[in-house]
């Protein structure tokens, strides 16, 4: 496969500030690397960087009826609004589930930065949820490519507070040690990481630190990893695991600052897995333009593997669709988006139809490698395999599951 280099370009600045732009590009256009430059008021670098590779897309319709969240995390949001607030320290306080700052953020709020963090971390992504099959394409700067699969449950996660689908809500109880999630992370493929298997469990204090603990096959036990194993990249790709579906890390790890608005082309738009990719490798999927946020989180760790993040979040959904990433240096060093795909909701509501970001690009600018993430979310028959509030067990997210499934 013939695959042109990664090239670095100045990011506009444009986006630091806030503008008033047009609807966007007429439905149906094409961009691509011979007319991007048009468009490049709507172009994030994450996209820019696509774009100049040889990716060219075709511009959808509105993405509004595709966005939605269930019903009953819309209820728990009107339920509980104006509840929460945040302290002179950052820590948010009286969040009970949905939303927690479903008003209109002020730009002038000097917490407004913070409070776009929250309702990122808490956007809906279900009680729980289990996405059987992910594929992963990393590839170097020459065009070499690695595989990493996970081929059964192999991306779980479980909510003890906040809950807004299943009974018992929003809360399940017992929770002595007030954890509110648990996540699970498997690779089956290639043969030197099959049986690799990560549980994280993250509690509702904010300054308690994530207990990470990992199978590790080449040993055959389980593992307890300091909390800095976030920071890692994710099976050798440019993806840490703090990156995974944009950001998982936590609010209070950073200081928030809202440093504009900007109405940018996004991947947000019904597609299903596999998505189309180009002779270079990327995805083609159709954008529309949705309006965002643009924040930047610095760590408060000085020790942190980046010095700075730009987010571009959805001033709707909080959907985190785009994302620069800043080295020790200040330079640019990788840049991200997300790609939107529906997904049944299990017993919530019939089986609603919800839509979720589902698979994710990242670009390292430095070592021009690049790694394309997908869940496989149908099964040859076209039946979904990936759900969202379908009532998993709670007893799968444990040290027991690490050891048995890792030694199948």
């Amino acid at each position: 496969m013939n695959r042109s280099k990664l090239y670095l370009i100045p990011f506009a600045l444009l986006c630091i500030v806030s503008t008033s732009m047009a609807a966007g590009p007429p439905i149906g256009t094409m961009i691509g690397p011979d007319n991007w430059e048009q468009y490049k008021e709507y172009i994030p670098l994450s996209l820019q960087t696509q774009i100049v590779k040889g990716m060219s897309f075709e511009i959808g319709g509105d993405a509004t009826g595709f966005l939605r969240s269930s019903s009953g995390y819309e209820k728990a949001t009107q339920a509980n609004k104006g509840k929460c607030s945040i302290t002179a320290d950052g820590v948010l306080q009286g969040w009970i589930s949905g939303r927690p700052f479903p008003e209109a953020i002020d730009p002038k709020d000097p917490q407004a930065g913070m409070k776009i963090a929250y309702n990122l971390e808490r956007r809906y992504e279900g009680d729980d949820q289990v996405l059987e099959k992910y594929h992963l394409i990393n590839v170097n700067a020459n065009g070499q490519e690695r595989i990493v699969e996970g081929h059964a449950k192999s991306w779980a996660w479980f909510n003890m507070k906040g809950r807004t689908d299943i009974e018992p809500l929003p809360d399940m109880l017992p929770n002595q040690d007030g954890i509110w999630r648990y996540n699970t992370l498997t690779m089956d493929y290639p043969y030197d990481l099959k049986g690799t298997m990560r549980l994280l469990v993250r509690y509702e204090d904010p300054k308690k630190d994530d207990d990470i603990w990992m199978y590790i096959p080449t040993m055959r036990r389980v593992r307890r990893m300091s909390g800095a194993q976030r920071q890692n990249n994710f099976a050798g790709t440019v993806a840490t695991y703090d990156d995974i579906r944009g950001f998982q890390g936590r609010p209070l790890e950073y200081t928030w600052k809202l440093v504009g608005e900007q109405k940018v082309l996004c991947a947000a738009l019904e597609a299903k897995t596999p998505f189309p990719r180009n002779a270079e490798g990327l995805w083609t999927n159709e954008r529309t333009v949705r309006d965002c946020w643009i924040v930047e989180a610095v760590p408060v760790n000085s020790s942190y593997v980046y010095k700075k993040r730009r987010f571009w979040i959805d001033k709707d959904c909080y959907v985190p669709w785009h994302e620069t990433v800043y080295d020790a240096q200040g330079r640019e060093w990788k840049v991200f988006e997300n790609f939107n795909a529906p997904v049944h909701a299990g017993k919530n509501a019939d089986g609603e139809l919800v839509i979720i970001e589902q698979s994710f690009i990242w670009l390292d600018l430095l070592d021009l490698s690049y790694t394309l993430l997908e869940y496989v979310g149908w099964d040859e028959k076209g039946n979904q395999t990936g759900k969202l509030s379908v009532g998993l067990e709670k007893d799968w997210f444990s040290i027991g599951t690490l050891e048995k499934r890792g030694r199948r």
